[in-house]
């Protein structure tokens, strides 16, 4: 029998690894990353945790297994996604999560300025671009590659939305938007954003094609300014106003991707609408929000699990009551992010501040916008 050429197998492996997508099943990354650590090889590397990742733009590490929770994280060249197996009920493992920058982009007051701060360092958001024209209350769809601004806020009435590259930061319109998409929860899968409330309506964004489908009313009732959060395999649209109305309010409503069926599958504290929505792996997150009458603004970040239906607990503060910071925020793979808002103590809000994911706690100021606004549509890379 002929000697095993090890230099040969490891070099094999060595390729496999590097070539490794999102096409690549997940046994053959399983396999992947024990035939790594059996030959004691660095081509896996092993992190504690998803916070402790180098950041994806700047390292050539394809994979990396994370021991704390035995997880595979893939490097796009982006962004590190998830590859943990598909869920019961189909659709996507996909988890939007990002390492490397938030964007902040329109506002109110209206503006066409894009803002961008970084998930790896604290620190002040820097002004990198401008979009087509100015919006107010614009919604934000994130795919691996793209920011989407959507909303018939601008000042001539189009609806139309916008999309910026990422990797250049430039900005281009792409396609009509046929009813009014500002002030809605933003729901994100691996190929496809989804657009819901404002009416009864979830509008399906393609990526691929950068095009709407046609409206569904799928909604149990017309609620806007819902906040958004997504696990992957199904969107959540949280809150929402009127209320207490038909179904909305302190109503948590599960948009499955693979079925598009909505169900009722928890509540919030209280019925509220205009809050920020962020998603770590595992859970989802309201922020701040609306309440009355009489009017009032709550700073509370709840959470629910995304592993079975819920309602949803108090588990931190931000640093003061806060309405329409926007309706699906910013996170990295570590923490949540909320900017903006209105009102602050002394007025609009101009801060950056952050909560963590590994544990409950209070969110923290690490930076400020370059002006103090609310409204955004929210993008991250």
């Amino acid at each position: 029998m002929a000697a095993t050429d090890i230099k040969s197998v490891l070099e094999l492996l060595r390729a496999k690894v590097h070539s490794a997508d999102s096409s690549t099943s997940l046994d053959d990354l399983n396999n992947m990353v024990k035939a790594a650590q059996l030959a004691h090889t660095p081509m896996v590397r092993h992190y504690d945790s998803d916070g402790l990742l180098p950041t994806a733009t700047s390292s050539e590490e394809r994979l990396a297994f994370i021991t704390s929770t035995g997880s595979i994280k893939m490097n796009n060249g982006r962004r590190w996604e998830s590859t943990t197996s598909t869920p019961s009920g189909g659709g996507s493992s996909f988890t939007m999560l990002g390492s490397s920058y938030g964007y902040a982009a329109g506002s109110m007051p209206p503006s066409n300025r894009i803002e961008r701060y970084s998930f790896v360092s604290d620190g002040n958001a820097t002004d990198v671009g401008d979009m087509i024209s100015s919006r107010k209350q614009p919604a934000g769809l994130s795919s691996s590659d793209a920011g989407y601004r959507i909303s018939s806020g601008n000042s001539t009435g189009q609806l139309t939305s916008e999309k910026m590259l990422f990797a250049s930061e430039a900005s281009s319109s792409t396609s009509a938007v046929t009813a009014n998409r500002s002030g809605t929860a933003s729901l994100h899968s691996a190929d496809y954003g989804w657009l819901a409330g404002n009416g009864t309506e979830i509008t399906k964004y393609a990526y691929t094609a950068d095009t709407f489908s046609a409206e569904t009313p799928t909604l149990a009732g017309t609620s806007y300014n819902m906040t958004g959060a997504s696990s992957g395999t199904a969107g959540y649209a949280m809150g929402g106003y009127p209320f207490p109305g038909s179904l909305g309010g302190n109503a948590i409503q599960k948009f499955p991707f693979a079925s598009e069926a909505v169900t009722e599958s928890g509540h919030l504290l209280q019925s509220v609408f205009r809050g920020a929505g962020t998603s770590s792996e595992t859970d989802g997150y309201h922020a701040g929000g609306q309440v009355g009458p009489p009017w009032t603004y709550i700073n509370v970040i709840q959470k629910f699990p995304f592993s079975s239906d819920g309602d949803t607990t108090d588990v931190g503060d931000l640093d003061a009551g806060r309405y329409k910071s926007h309706s699906s925020g910013n996170q990295s793979a570590a923490s949540g992010y909320d900017h903006g808002g209105y009102p602050a103590p002394s007025g609009t809000s101009n801060v950056i501040q952050k909560f963590p994911f590994s544990s409950n706690g209070n969110a923290t100021d690490v930076g400020d916008l370059v002006t103090a606004s609310y409204g955004h549509a929210n993008n991250f890379v």
